[in-house]
């Protein structure tokens, strides 16, 4: 922790043995790498005994900001990515110009394991194109929510849900929120989405819990900072989605007992 990094708040993390954790990504934007097409190339020699599978990839992003700032819509420029992937699908790290970029899918390890992940890949990132700053760090928490039963009331599984009134049915079908949310620790953006999603099966409701934090930074010489703003968007992302579910939601995945 550096002499300015606040203490973490003391948020209870409760573990399950049956997570519904999708997939969980970091993402970190630099300024000032020194990028040229010989750089994917470096960087895949230096991972390829654990990440084999090499691949591009084009991505085209719209941005929907919440805030009342800006009234429409924002197309972002179009990236030009390598993504290079384990062999049985786990995890992948995307690269571009200024952008770095490591998912982990199932199975999805400890938090403090995938943490020392990004760690290392940060590492040989800042060898290969040595970026002069970071200008934002984004972590982000994809669940999936499986509850038994053709038809359920949404509400004695999440704390947010919607609610209609009666003047209009009292009831909904299909339904995406997307809420800027207050984090636990402060100077983040905190954004959650929620809402159904295409189930298992027709005896099965699905339902999406996506909580994505962001820490825009000014001071772009955050090197240092790092693992504590990674820490710091965890227990944001831990907060809000402790605090969005019910106990019957964790009943489904199973809380394990600590020894």
């Amino acid at each position: 922790m550096t002499e300015n990094a606040k203490a973490l708040p003391s948020i209870p993390e409760r573990r399950y043995e049956r997570p519904p954790i999708v997939e969980a990504l970091c993402e970190i934007y630099f300024t000032g790498s020194q990028w040229d097409v010989t750089v994917p190339g470096i960087f895949y020699e230096r991972v390829r005994a654990d990440y084999p599978q090499k691949s591009q990839l084009v991505v085209s992003r719209v941005e929907l900001p919440l805030g009342p700032e800006i009234k429409e819509s924002q197309s972002l420029p179009i990236e030009q990515r390598v993504r290079f992937t384990r062999t049985d699908g786990s995890r992948l790290i995307q690269l571009a110009r200024d952008l770095l970029v490591v998912n982990q899918l199932l199975p999805y390890p400890h938090y403090e394991e995938w943490r020392e992940v990004v760690h290392t890949t940060l590492d040989l990132y800042t060898k290969v194109a040595a970026p002069s700053g970071i200008v934002r760090v984004g972590v982000r928490y994809i669940n999936r929510v499986h509850v038994p039963g053709a038809r359920i009331r949404v509400e004695d599984y999440f704390r947010v849900y919607p609610e209609i009134p009666e003047e209009l049915g009292g009831t909904h079908g299909p339904f995406m929120l997307q809420l800027r949310m207050q984090p636990v620790c402060p100077h983040h953006e905190l954004t959650l989405t929620i809402g159904t999603a295409p189930p298992e099966s027709p005896s099965v409701m699905s339902y999406l819990l996506d909580i994505y934090d962001i820490v825009p930074l000014k001071d772009t010489n955050a090197f240092g900072q790092l693992s504590h703003l990674l820490d710091e968007a965890h227990a944001n992302i831990v907060h809000t989605f402790e605090y969005t579910i019910t106990e019957k939601a964790r009943s489904l995945f199973g809380e394990a007992t600590h020894e």
